[in-house]
């Protein structure tokens, strides 16, 4: 990306739940990122300020039929 996100957005094919949402720059530790508590197939949340660098997004979400769903979303931030 050239410019940092200023949301992150994720769909779910049914309802769901994030219960862990992490954003972490390389070499860093993990920040934990406020998520909404609605269960949602459209979830989007505010982005922190981020700098230029490789960063990581993890999440974990709990589906409407209590599946647990988890992923990662890697990118980079060019300036």
């Amino acid at each position: 990306l050239n410019d940092p996100p200023a949301t992150f957005a994720m769909t779910f094919n049914e309802p769901a739940t994030l219960t862990l949402l992490t954003l972490q720059k390389d070499g860093e530790a993990p920040q934990k990122i406020a998520a909404p508590d609605k269960a949602a197939t459209e979830v989007n949340v505010a982005a922190p300020k981020l700098s230029a660098g490789s960063y990581t997004l993890n999440f974990k979400a709990l589906s409407a039929d209590n599946h647990v769903v988890s992923g990662r979303i890697h990118f980079k931030v060019a300036r």
